[in-house]
């Protein structure tokens, strides 16, 4: 496959005013060379190379840094954008360290851009000014040369991370497109596109040479098609593909032209520069002689090719009249039956869309690799000392940016080792700067299409509520709270539908366990409570007085024998207490709000109640109220690590073990459960590895273990074990 353009290329140096007849020394043009990546072949990089501040290194600095630019995009596979950016990376990266040990530190303005095809695709760091006029009309990057915002931006060996501007291009024959410093954004764009519109590059480097003041450094590139001849008014030089030595056999696809504008030297002031020796001297005699012979064997061969050809497509159109023709007689051929025509005609579809299906099933490799690429580059950037060194926000932004393209890979291709490595280790990072203990998960049990939304522990047993389908199931855990030793069954008479003490049950919408009691307590949406003796299983029902006063209760907590019933309805709110009297609530409950100003509580989740019989009411935004007596007490989360507030909640859990007294707060947003003091303090906050399996997550209980607690949560019909590990 040939290239669709080449280059004419053309510089300008203008220093205090004076323009040099050499090329600046950070211009660079190249087509791939012979090692380089195969999905490179057919392209032509453009580099730009500018000093920036006060320091100005010497003039091979640039050049390597331009030379290593290329090398270094050649080396890379995968998209146009991405092997930009690991060239920007790289330099930066380069630049800092060099500096780390320089007496003198330097900076460096970049302008990159890729032909691919008829895509020019453009990136720069720093204030280069491109320039594009195309299709009749002229653009600039940035588009508002006046912004300075958008114009002077970091320049290369400033900031671990650059801040890298691109965009992309649609080419065709003609187009004309300038790469320069920023005083190129001292000109109306108005005069840039008079400028670009001169007949020849020669003219559009005169015309960019009057505009100047004291200094300018410019490339300038025209793009036409292959074979097509330069202008002779302009000299022309080796390509860099030359110069780096391509195959002989393969025409360069573009000629780089040394268009630097000399002016006449002075009387006054007589030019120390070497003139450039002429281009257009002919060549020798023997030399054209021998073009001479081979372009006539040339032409021989193509006129043979083209009378080989002309016999082979007449030998085909007498295959087509005998078959599909009429015979001499006037009667149609058996292949001109329209099932045979039509078979005919369908058969090069059918062929075509196969191999069109073939190769869209094998462009999911290139898309992975193209992936894979830009997942390493940012991963080796995260690890940079660079990075490491650098403040918090800049090392989570660098390893979010890692796991975001590795989950973006993990689309393409689940299963591989080396995006595991990449996601555990930016995994650990981000989790041990927010304060995350991750845990492999491990599995208690499941249960039958069950959604868990309140859960319950005694003693090595755990009590689940399954709304879905109106169970409460009892699970008895190993020794050491790590699994379950048998089957988890349904509480018979802890469930919609079933009969206890002669009383229907209905919808359960919580449970608790009672430590006064020492009974499993469910009560119903109409104002039935059942309470188990769990050792034997056996349960007794009961109808609550004042049920109907209820709106929607959602939530019961215990304390000191006593019941307590949130319920939060749109306009008010109340808690209904219930004193025990000889092992039953036998009397109408107590209103815990009282008088006319009843908090609302719209978003009210769930209930909890401490030793010392204070209040909290979890909302659905994750803020917990707190009352003692029915009185508003102060209450604030703090001490979270930044970005890691609870933004949302589902239930929780109050620890009220005189040591370590903590509330746990399941957030199904968020993936995870937090733990606060009762007061509100941050203590950590847990999760799995895979968050997936924290989707449906809305219960979460606590109960001490052998090595340390373990958190159970209840995620769809799943229950799971995190041990804190303290």
């Amino acid at each position: 496959m040939a290239f669709e353009h080449e280059s004419l290329v053309g510089h300008l140096y203008i220093v205090g005013g004076r323009a040099i007849s050499a090329p600046p020394p950070g211009a660079l043009c190249e087509i791939a060379p012979q090692k380089s990546a195969r999905s490179r072949d057919l392209e032509t990089f453009f580099a730009l190379v500018l000093p920036n501040g006060d320091n100005i290194a010497p003039t091979a600095f640039y050049e390597n840094m331009t030379r290593f630019a290329a090398e270094r995009y050649f080396s890379t596979t995968g998209s146009v954008t991405a092997g930009l950016r690991e060239v920007f990376n790289t330099i930066n990266h380069n630049l800092i360290e060099y500096n780390r040990s320089a007496k003198r530190p330097y900076e460096a303005n970049i302008a990159c851009a890729v032909l691919r095809g008829s895509d020019l695709i453009v990136g720069r760091v720093g204030s280069v000014v491109i320039a594009i006029r195309h299709d009749g009309a002229t653009k600039t990057f940035p588009e508002d040369l006046t912004d300075d915002e958008s114009l002077y931006i970091a320049p290369l060996g400033v900031q671990p991370i650059p801040n890298v501007k691109m965009t992309q291009y649609r080419v065709m024959t003609g187009t004309r497109v300038v790469f320069g410093d920023s005083s190129l954004a001292d000109l109306d764009v108005e005069k840039i596109n008079n400028v670009l519109m001169s007949v020849d590059i020669g003219t559009v480097l005169i015309g960019f040479k009057e505009l100047a003041k004291l200094h300018m450094q410019l490339m300038v590139a025209e793009f036409v098609p292959p074979d097509s001849e330069s202008n002779p008014l302009i000299p022309e030089v080796q390509s860099s593909a030359e110069l780096n030595k391509a195959k002989s056999a393969t025409k360069r696809a573009t000629q780089e032209m040394n268009a630097t504008i000399t002016t006449t030297p002075s009387a006054e002031a007589p030019s120390t520069t070497p003139q450039s020796p002429p281009s257009d001297v002919k060549p020798s005699r023997e030399r054209r002689k021998r073009q001479n012979v081979v372009g006539k064997l040339i032409k021989r061969t193509i006129g043979r090719l083209a009378l080989g050809l002309s016999s082979l497509f007449s030998l085909f159109g007498i295959f087509i009249d005998r078959l599909f023709g009429t015979s001499p007689t006037g009667e149609s051929r058996w292949f001109s039956r329209p099932a045979i025509t039509g078979a005919v005609v369908l058969l090069p579809i059918i062929i075509v869309s196969v191999i069109v299906v073939l190769w869209l099933a094998e462009t999911d490799v290139t898309e992975y690799e193209q992936c894979f690429a830009e997942a390493s580059s940012r991963y080796n950037l995260a690890r940079s000392p660079e990075i490491i060194q650098s403040n918090r926000q800049t090392i989570l932004r660098a390893w979010e940016q890692v796991l975001s393209q590795v989950a973006e890979c993990r689309t393409l291709r689940a299963d591989d080792p080396l995006l595991d490595g990449m996601q555990l280790e930016g995994q650990n990072i981000l989790d041990t700067f927010n304060q995350v203990v991750r845990r492999e998960p491990i599995i208690i049990t499941t249960l039958p299409q069950a959604r868990i939304t309140r859960m319950a522990h005694q003693g090595q047993e755990v009590y689940a509520l399954d709304s879905a389908n109106g169970r409460v199931y009892q699970i008895v855990l190993s020794n050491d709270g790590m699994t379950a030793t048998r089957q988890p069954v349904p509480i018979p008479e802890m469930r919609a539908g079933a009969t206890a003490s002669n009383i229907q049950v209905g919808a359960i919408f919580d449970i608790a366990f009672s430590l006064e009691t020492n009974r499993l307590i469910g009560v119903d949406t109409n104002g039935v409570l059942v309470d188990c003796e769990m050792r034997f299983v056996q349960c007794t029902a009961q109808r609550l007085l004042g049920a109907e006063n209820w709106k929607n209760p959602i939530a019961i907590a215990t304390w000191s024998g006593r019941l307590y019933i949130l319920d939060v309805s749109s306009t008010s709110a109340q808690i209904w207490r219930y004193e025990p009297s000889g092992g039953v609530f036998a009397s109408p409950p107590s209103e815990y709000f009282g008088g006319a100003s009843r908090p609302t509580l719209p978003g009210a989740v769930d209930l909890e109640i401490d030793s010392q019989g204070s209040v909290y009411v979890l909302q659905s935004d994750g803020v917990i109220i707190k009352y003692r007596e029915g009185a508003l007490q102060n209450f604030g989360f703090g001490a979270f690590p930044e970005g890691q507030e609870i933004t949302s909640a589902n239930s929780m859990f109050l620890d009220s073990n005189a040591i370590s007294q903590s509330l746990y707060i399941a957030t199904q947003k968020q993936h995870r459960v937090y733990q606060t003091s009762l007061i509100g303090n941050f203590n950590n906050s847990y999760s799995l590895r895979d968050e997936s399996l924290l989707d449906s997550l809305e219960a979460v209980v606590v109960k001490p273990g052998a090595n340390g607690d373990l958190i159970y949560v209840g995620s769809g019909n799943a229950i799971f074990v995190i041990p804190k590990g303290d």
